[in-house]
């Protein structure tokens, strides 16, 4: 279907009760002006601009001197995990869609502050972007039927922010049929100056016979994720999630600095015959966990991904850990850490739980190698580092 461009730089506002009824992508934006292929520009702002009469692909978004913000204000996710400790599988069908656009097309977001309170974004098998960016241009791409989108041309970026269980949802379809099966996961990118993740999930379950997508995060400077009501430890998170035969996406986190804190998990598992994606980390000063994980993991048949971890100060702490494990016949993945200084501290003797780097298999498939490059590393009270089977 064709495409909907939305366009008010003054700001946009989406109610608990918005819905999108189009059969195509979605985009809306605060920017001035859609560039187009041929040169031309159709822009929001001048009143006497030129009617466009012909078909044209645009290929940018120009910001004005002074863009509003958008707002998606929900009901909140109710994407329920199976378990709180071994999640295997989300339950989707429960769930208010919000903003939901067609199977494999696009919905995105651009504008001046990005914020979500309980809303929701769905696009199942298709992509989902939400791009804070004051000043600059962001260029635009239409390739296998969906919309990419790069920010080497946005010269400032603002914040973008995620709270009260708000989603993003690029899950394969739920109603398994002949032609569901055919579809794998989408994909989803977040890019900013600061994000915040609180009590929100963004998420990728494929189970689809098709690979997923993967789930990058960039940040020009800082991405806190964080947990901060009572509930399920895994209702709020970055997961990456094959339970079929097809292979699950990868995550990748690019900021300054990362925090995790309060039971906010980053997971690239499988449940299902296909193999998880890889966690990659990069972060050039700092990446603290605090009571948080960050997890590569198989229950199935499918082998993990690895996680890779570049970083200048790794802290972890308070019974957080980073971890590739198996639990069944697939193969455990690697774990690789590049940090200036490493800190593991603490447990909680009475739960059991430690902060922990390692790979471990509790089932018939091997561990991976851990390999850790630092000049400084300390491992204290309770703290473990650990190759096990």
């Amino acid at each position: 279907g064709a495409s909907l461009f939305l366009l008010n730089p003054n700001g946009i506002v989406f109610g608990p009760n918005a819905r999108l009824d189009i059969g195509g992508s979605f985009l809306g934006s605060t920017a001035d002006n859609v560039v187009f292929q041929d040169g031309s520009v159709f822009s929001a702002t001048e009143a006497n601009a030129p009617p466009l009469l012909t078909i044209n692909v645009p290929v940018g978004l120009q910001m004005g001197t002074n863009p509003g913000a958008i707002q998606v204000r929900g009901t909140s996710h109710e994407l329920t995990p199976n378990s709180s400790v071994n999640l295997t599988q989300f339950d989707r069908s429960q769930s208010p869609r919000g903003l939901q656009v067609g199977t494999g097309n696009t919905v995105a977001l651009i504008g001046d502050g990005v914020f979500f309170d309980g809303g929701i974004l769905t696009a199942e098998a298709g992509h989902i972007e939400v791009g804070s960016v004051v000043r600059g241009r962001v260029t635009l791409n239409y390739a296998d039927g969906g919309w990419r989108f790069g920010y080497d041309n946005a010269q400032e970026l603002g914040n973008l922010q995620l709270v009260g269980r708000s989603a993003l949802d690029a899950s394969s379809p739920d109603n398994i049929g002949e032609l569901s099966l055919l579809n794998g996961g989408g994909s989803i990118g977040l890019q900013g100056d600061r994000i915040l993740l609180q009590n929100s999930l963004v998420l990728i379950q494929n189970q689809g016979t098709q690979p997923s997508g993967n789930i990058a995060i960039q940040a020009s400077d800082t991405v806190e994720m964080r947990q901060e009501t009572p509930g399920s430890p895994n209702s709020s998170g970055v997961v990456n999630l094959a339970t079929g035969t097809g292979n699950g996406g990868g995550i990748a986190v690019s900021a300054r600095r990362l925090t995790l804190q309060d039971r906010f998990a980053v997971f690239a598992m499988t449940s299902g015959t296909g193999a998880a994606g890889n966690i990659e980390i990069d972060t050039s000063e700092a990446l603290e966990l605090t009571r948080s994980r960050i997890q590569v993991r198989t229950f199935g048949a499918g082998n993990t991904g690895d996680i890779a971890v570049s970083t200048g100060q790794l802290k972890i702490q308070d019974t957080a850990s980073i971890t590739a494990a198996s639990f069944s016949a697939g193969l455990g993945g690697n774990v690789t850490i590049d940090a200036e200084s490493i800190d593991v501290v603490g447990s909680r003797p009475e739960t059991g739980s430690i902060s922990f780097i390692g790979v471990v298999t509790l089932g018939d498939g091997d561990a991976g190698n851990l390999t850790i490059d630092t000049s400084r590393l300390s491992v204290r009270g309770g703290g473990r580092i650990n190759a096990a089977t």
